[in-house]
Formats: structure tokens, sequence, C-alpha cells
């Protein structure tokens, strides 16, 4: 219930997310956040550990990270702001690794900041990539962490994909399991970016559920993809 119902309608982008959790609650959370008319803020989230615990460290998390974006501000301020709320709440009780952002639908302009979290990955039309890292460590950890942040022009065509490392670590069945690893990401993108963010979304899931033939996973997996159309 913590999760959002829909993806927001953003003129000129194509947005998506999805959440599978290796138990019925776990610590991966995704987000869309109104700022105005014309920007949207979004985070992606994983909180160390399963189950209950996990879940509970999730909703306490998003809940001041609603709270403290809504503030304004840009995305190095507004994490080094949870940050302290996180660190006084909640202590050493609670690890997260967290991407949050802020589009502008007019400019066309992406601002980020990545806190300890995998790297989410820029693929143009063109084909050119990179990994977004620019950001600072995990939150919750120490109470006066500072964060950077950077701010991408995009264009028509150009996909941001973000994901948990339950994705990165979907394996094979049997003893000598083989991970699904970021290459396989970046080669499934690199093949897929000519969709819309939830034909992406879809195949992505189809790849993983294909590589991993139906087997248990044991972490949360998470992916969220934004679009320029």
């Amino acid at each position: 219930s913590f999760l959002p119902k829909e993806a927001p309608t953003v003129p000129g982008w194509s947005i998506a997310g999805a959440w599978e959790s290796a138990r019925q609650v776990g610590g991966d959370f995704y987000d869309y956040i109104p700022l105005s008319e014309k920007r949207l803020g979004f985070m992606i989230g994983d909180v160390a550990g399963k189950g209950v615990r996990a879940a509970m460290g999730m909703a306490a998390s998003r809940s001041i990270l609603r709270s403290v974006s809504r503030r304004g501000g840009g995305p190095a301020k507004v994490l080094r702001d949870a940050n302290l709320r996180l660190h006084r709440d909640l202590g050493k009780q609670l690890l997260l690794t967290l991407v949050y952002g802020v589009l502008d639908a007019e400019t066309k302009t992406l601002q980020y900041c990545n806190a300890g979290h995998n790297s989410p990955l820029l693929v143009k039309a063109s084909g050119k990539w990179r990994a977004l890292k620019t950001g600072g460590l995990l939150l919750g950890v120490f109470d006066k962490q500072q964060y950077k942040s950077e701010t991408l022009h995009l264009e028509k065509g150009d996909v941001l994909f973000l994901y948990t490392d339950g994705l990165v670590e979907a394996h094979t069945p049997g003893p000598h399991r083989v991970e699904f690893g970021e290459p396989r990401i970046l080669d499934f993108l690199l093949k897929h970016r000519h969709l819309r963010a939830s034909a992406i979304i879809d195949a992505a899931i189809n790849y993983v559920n294909e590589f991993t033939e139906g087997a248990h996973q044991h972490d949360d997996m998470t992916l969220v993809v934004l679009k320029v159309l």
C-alpha cells in the first residue's frame, strides 16, 4: 500500500515502475512526488535486511523522504536533511541506499543524487551510455554526511533505468548458480531502449524470469524507468 498505484502522467515523458518482493513484505521501495506542475521528484531505495523489519524501515524512510522533499531544495539538500532525520530517529537500526532525482518536464533536465545505491544507467538514443554515481554514502550511518548532485540535459529517446540489487543478484538455479549481473542489464537496455518505459520493465521482468528459470530469489527487486518521448 506504500507503493504508487500508478505512474504519473508527465507530458513528454514515459514513466513506469515495478516491485517484486522476495517475501510477502520487503525493504525495497520506489515513489513519485509531484513538486510543481512541471517538476516531479522520484526515488528508488533499498533498506538492508529482509521481511517485516526491512518493511518497517522502508515505511519510515519513505515518510521522511516525502516530507523533506516537499520542503524544496535540490537532491543533495534533500538527502542531507533526510539523512539527519533518519540517523536521529532510527540510528543504527537502519541502513538505506537510495537514488533521489527531480525531473523538469519543460526543460528536459534531470537532477539526481545517489546515496550508495546501484548506479542508475542512462542510455542515450544514440546508444551511448553512462552510470550515474554522483552523490555520497548510504543514508542513516553518519549524521553529518554531505552529498553532491548532478544535472543532466536529456534528449528525445534517452532512457534512465533505476534498479535495486535484487536484479543484479538474480541467479540461475542449482549449486553452480550464475548471477544476472550488471553487463546483462546494460546489454538488455541497449537492445530495448526503443520501447516505452512500461514495455522496458515488462521485458526486463520476463528476461529475468527466463534467466532464473523460476528459481526462488532471496532479495527484493525493484525497477523504475523514465524515458523522454
